[in-house]
C-alpha cells in the first residue's frame, strides 16, 4: 500500500498502528504519480538546459566577436601608433635638419671669418716685424728710404669689420611642443552608453594668488588687457556700470567708470575694449573723451536685418559675435557671426543641416586658439541662469553639444548651467558651471578632460572668468546679492580672485 498522506509505502501492520484514517492507494498508482511528476520536472529542466545552452552560445559568440573587435581595434591603435611615431620622426628630422642647416651656415661662415681674421692678423704681424726692423736701423739714409712705404701701409688702418652675416646669427633654441590625447585619438563606444564613461575626468587644483574686493555687487564680466588693466562690468536691473581698474598690491585702483549695461565684452588685438550693449553695433570706449563709440564691424545688417549683439570674443584678428533679432523676445534671428581681420562678415551660423535653428539664445562665445572651433553658451532666454548647454561649432557644418558630465552634475544632482566661457593658452576651453561652482575643462573638440572645484578652494558665488597666459581671474557675486550665508564682512561687495595657472598642463 501507498500512504498519500505520509507520501510513503506502508504495510498492513503500519496501517493499523500509525496510519489510521490516512488516504491510501495501491503502490502502482503512487508509482505512476511519482513518475509523472518526475517526467514533468525533467521536461522543465530540459527547457532550462536549452535556454542555458543558447545563452552560453550567445555569450561565446559575444566573446568571439569581442575578441575579433579587440584585435581589430588593437591593430588600428598599433598601426596608428606607428604612423604617429613615423610622423613625429619626420617632424623631429625636419626640426633637426633645420638646426643642422643653420649650424652649417654659422659653422662655415665662422670658419671662413676665422681664416680671414687670421690672414689679417698675419698681415699685421708682418707689418709689426717690418716696423720693428725699421726702428732698429741706425743708418739715416736707409731709414728714410724705407719709412715712406711703411707710412703708406700704416694709412691703410687696422680696423676689423665682420664681413660674413652668418657669423652674426645665433643658433635657435628649441621650444618643446605639447602632445595631448586628442592629438592621438580616443576610444568611441558604439553601444549607446554615455560618452562620460569613455572619458573619465581628472580633478585638478589651482592656487589663489591674490584676492581683490571690488566696489560692485556682481562681477558680471571681466576682461584683462595686455598692459595689466582690468575691465569689470556689473548689471543691476535696468542699470549697469563698467569700470577700468588697475591691480595695485591687493587693491583695485579705479581708473575710469561708465554708467552702461554691458552684456558681454572682450579685449581686441590692439588692447581696446569691445562691448555688447543695447545698441545694434559693437561699441568701444574713447578714453580720451570718456564716451562710447561705434566700431566698424559688419554685423550683416543688409542680410540679417537689424540684430543686437549679445556675446563677443576676440582672438588675434578674428572676432566672433552672438546676436539676436532687434525686436526680441519676438521670434527671429539667433545667430553667431564670424568676422575676419577687416571686421567683415565671414560666416553666419544660424541653421543646422536639417534647416533647424541652432541656437535658442547665444549668451556667450569663445573660440580655440587656432580659430577653427567656436563654443557657444546657449540659453533659453536672455536670463543668464537659463543657460543649459554648449553648442560646439566644428567648422562650418559639423555641430556637437555638451550638456555637462555625469561625474560632476549627476553626483551633485545639479543640472549643467554654464555661465561663462574662455579659451585657455593650452587651447582647452574653460567653462564656469554655476550650478556646482566648478570649472569644466574641455578639449578643443568638446570632451571633458578635467575639472576644478572652486568651492574646495574657498571661492564662493563664482560668476565670470578671464584667462591670460599666466593667470585665471574669477569674478564673483556678493554673498548678499547671491543669497549665500557668510560671516564675512563686506558681504555687499563682490570679490575678484587671481589664480596662478603656471605649470598646469591643462591650461598652459
Amino acid at each position: 500500500m501507498y500512504c498519500k498522506s505520509c507520501d510513503k509505502r506502508v504495510c498492513v501492520q503500519c496501517v493499523i498502528k500509525t496510519h489510521k484514517s490516512h488516504v491510501f492507494e495501491e503502490i502502482s498508482s503512487g508509482y505512476s504519480l511519482k513518475r509523472e511528476n518526475l517526467r514533468k520536472h525533467t521536461f522543465t529542466m530540459k527547457k532550462q538546459e536549452e535556454i542555458l545552452t543558447n545563452e552560453i552560445e550567445k555569450l561565446e559568440k559575444i566573446q568571439e566577436d569581442n575578441k575579433i573587435q579587440y584585435e581589430e581595434v588593437n591593430e588600428k591603435i598599433i598601426t596608428h601608433e606607428k604612423a604617429v611615431k613615423d610622423e613625429i620622426e619626420k617632424f623631429a628630422k625636419s626640426v633637426k635638419d633645420g638646426l643642422d642647416t643653420k649650424w652649417n651656415l654659422i659653422h662655415v661662415g665662422t670658419e671662413r671669418e676665422i681664416d680671414r681674421v687670421k690672414e689679417r692678423r698675419m698681415t699685421i704681424q708682418e707689418r709689426m716685424k717690418k716696423a720693428e726692423d725699421l726702428m732698429n736701423i741706425t743708418d739715416g739714409n736707409k731709414f728714410f728710404k724705407n719709412i715712406k712705404d711703411m707710412e703708406i701701409s700704416l694709412k691703410e688702418g687696422f680696423q676689423y669689420t665682420a664681413q660674413d652675416n652668418d657669423v652674426k646669427d645665433i643658433l635657435p633654441t628649441f621650444v618643446q611642443g605639447k602632445f595631448i590625447q586628442d592629438n592621438f585619438g580616443l576610444l568611441k563606444f558604439n553601444n549607446g552608453s554615455s560618452k562620460d564613461a569613455e572619458n573619465p575626468c581628472t580633478k585638478i587644483e589651482l592656487k589663489i594668488g591674490k584676492e581683490y574686493l571690488t566696489t560692485v555687487d556682481t562681477v558680471y564680466r571681466v576682461a584683462h588687457c595686455k598692459d595689466g588693466h582690468i575691465w569689470i562690468c556689473s548689471n543691476i536691473g535696468k542699470s549697469g556700470i563698467l569700470q577700468k581698474v588697475k591691480p595695485t598690491g591687493n587693491m583695485l585702483k579705479e581708473i575710469s567708470s561708465y554708467e552702461i549695461i554691458v552684456y558681454d565684452m572682450a579685449v581686441s588685438k590692439w588692447n581696446g575694449i569691445l562691448l555688447c550693449t543695447n545698441d545694434n553695433k559693437i561699441q568701444g570706449i574713447d578714453e580720451r573723451i570718456g564716451r562710447l563709440r561705434n566700431l566698424k564691424l559688419d554685423l550683416g545688417i543688409g542680410i540679417l536685418g537689424f540684430v543686437i549683439p549679445t556675446a563677443i570674443c576676440s582672438r588675434e584678428f578674428l572676432i566672433v559675435v552672438g546676436a539676436i533679432n532687434n525686436d526680441y523676445p519676438k521670434h527671429g534671428k539667433r545667430v553667431v557671426i564670424r568676422m575676419n581681420e577687416k571686421g567683415q562678415n565671414e560666416h553666419v551660423f544660424e541653421y543646422d543641416t536639417y534647416g533647424q535653428p541652432i541656437f535658442k539664445y547665444p549668451l556667450s562665445v569663445a573660440c580655440t586658439n587656432d580659430m577653427q572651433t567656436v563654443f557657444v553658451i546657449d540659453g533659453l532666454s536672455h536670463d543668464t541662469y537659463s543657460a543649459f548647454r554648449l553648442v560646439i561649432l566644428l567648422g562650418k557644418d559639423n555641430i556637437a553639444y555638451y550638456q555637462g558630465h555625469s561625474t560632476l552634475n549627476n553626483s551633485f544632482d545639479k543640472k549643467f548651467c554654464p555661465i561663462a566661457i574662455q579659451a585657455a593658452p593650452s587651447n582647452n576651453i574653460l567653462v564656469l558651471d554655476i550650478s556646482i561652482n566648478a570649472l569644466h575643462i574641455l578639449s578643443p573638440i568638446g570632451q571633458l578632460s578635467a575639472y576644478v572645484s572652486l568651492s574646495d578652494m574657498g571661492i564662493q558665488c563664482s560668476f565670470s572668468l578671464c584667462c591670460t597666459s599666466t593667470q585665471l581671474f574669477i569674478g564673483c557675486q556678493s554673498f548678499q546679492g547671491n543669497g549665500c550665508e557668510s560671516n564675512q564682512e563686506s558681504m555687499d561687495m563682490a570679490k575678484l580672485y587671481e589664480l596662478n595657472i603656471e605649470g598646469c598642463s591643462y591650461l598652459v
